[in-house]
């Protein structure tokens, strides 16, 4: 009998997601999670258990990142573009 045949739930990556948003403490992560799993569902996308915990974390992960606000890029863009005072070496208009 196979893990479908015995009804283990198909978005079992919630876990990882809870556990994740709880690691990091980042409440939008659990909205991207959100996002991404009803964009799945919506599309009616069928993926095997075992990619659901490699491909949803992945694209959570981007998505809030990228386009709920949050990137540790921009703050090291910001902080290399600052002089050792803190002004910007941007000229001033």
């Amino acid at each position: 009998m196979t893990s479908i045949e015995r009804g283990i739930p198909q978005w079992q990556p919630w876990a990882a997601i809870g556990g994740f948003a709880l690691l990091l403490h980042f409440p939008l992560y659990l909205a991207s999670g959100l996002a991404i799993t009803a964009g799945l569902e919506w599309l009616n996308v069928r993926l095997a258990p075992s990619l659901q915990w490699i491909v949803i974390p992945i694209l959570t992960l981007w998505l809030a990142r990228r386009h709920l606000g949050w990137s540790p890029y921009a703050v090291v863009l910001h902080r290399s573009a600052s002089g050792p005072t803190g002004a910007s070496l941007s000229p001033s208009p």
